[in-house]
């Protein structure tokens, strides 16, 4: 498990094997690869995952889609950008660094809103370029505990540390969040946002089952791991990107006090039976009426 490194995983869906997200090919019948979309259920904390993870230089070095090309993202991180300078009190000397910054979109937010210094990392090496070009520094790398003790270097630590979907992306998120720890300052905060499983699960939101995202996150879970990483998840709120994600805002242990809304959330997870099996297993039967009302449809054209 991603989360808590248990063995003890059980299989509760499998769909067809698919090529990887936005790798659209120009003529049919283009040979792609495809790999397996096997969700598997940890036993014990009850995070659900994907076994299969797909080499990340295969699916991010040439990645095409950009923040900017969406209007409502623009909006969605101009509203993000503008709530954590206020609740934060960012100011024109606080660095701000974004995981996975992709075009730098909500960084520039945070430089119009805050007048912060603002910092990408973003693998995808010709959107990262793109990025500086535009005037917005950016590190054309995974992120990892090795690249954060260079911004700190280069940089100092960051007042805000914020990733978008990444959480859902990474393999290593252990690794992540050593990396987080190493970059923030005492009284930093890391922001991110996920797709938040119970959404996947109530809205059977089959469309958000793809290789790039290894992780589908709920609360209870996330509390363990992000505790076992010696940080503290003090908030949580539901935003409605994706289908419906969760912004979850962390920081070291006593820093900033818990919000109600943690607590019940993971009481709401533990009502709707969302780690166990059978819950999964009634998603997937859902997934088969979807599969034979959209055949009907079809056949009656």
């Amino acid at each position: 498990c991603r989360l808590c490194d248990s063995s003890s995983l059980e299989r509760v869906l499998s769909l067809p094997e698919t090529p990887p997200a936005n790798q659209f090919v120009k003529e049919p019948g283009v040979s792609q690869q495809h790999f397996p979309l096997d969700l598997m259920l940890c036993c014990d904390c009850g995070h659900l995952q994907l076994g299969v993870v797909v080499d990340p230089e295969i699916l991010f070095h040439d990645y095409v889609y950009v923040s900017s090309t969406s209007p409502s993202f623009v909006a969605h991180f101009d509203a993000y950008a503008k709530r954590c300078v206020e609740r934060f009190k960012l100011c024109a000397d606080d660095l701000v660094v974004d995981i996975g910054s992709n075009d730098a979109t909500l960084l520039c937010a945070f430089a119009t809103h805050g007048k912060c210094r603002v910092l990408g990392v973003e693998p995808a090496k010709e959107i990262a370029r793109r990025a500086n070009l535009d005037g917005v520094e950016t590190w054309g790398e995974f992120f990892s505990e090795g690249v954060a003790k260079s911004i700190v270097d280069h940089h100092g630590q960051a007042k805000l540390v914020t990733a978008n979907n990444v959480m859902a992306h990474i393999d290593d998120l252990r690794g992540v969040m050593h990396g987080v720890q190493r970059l923030l300052r005492s009284d930093g905060v890391f922001v991110f946002e996920v797709q938040y499983a119970v959404d996947l699960y109530e809205k059977t939101l089959f469309d958000m089952i793809y290789s790039e995202h290894l992780d589908f996150h709920t609360v209870g879970p996330l509390k363990s791991f992000i505790e076992s990483c010696s940080l503290t998840l003090f908030d949580v709120e539901r935003v409605p990107t994706h289908g419906g994600s969760i912004r979850c805002y962390v920081s070291r242990p006593h820093q900033n006090d818990a919000r109600p809304i943690v607590d019940q959330l993971v009481q709401y997870e533990k009502a709707l039976g969302i780690a166990s099996p059978k819950a999964w297993w009634q998603f997937s039967a859902r997934l088969a009426e979807v599969d034979r009302d959209l055949e009907h449809v079809l056949m009656g054209i």
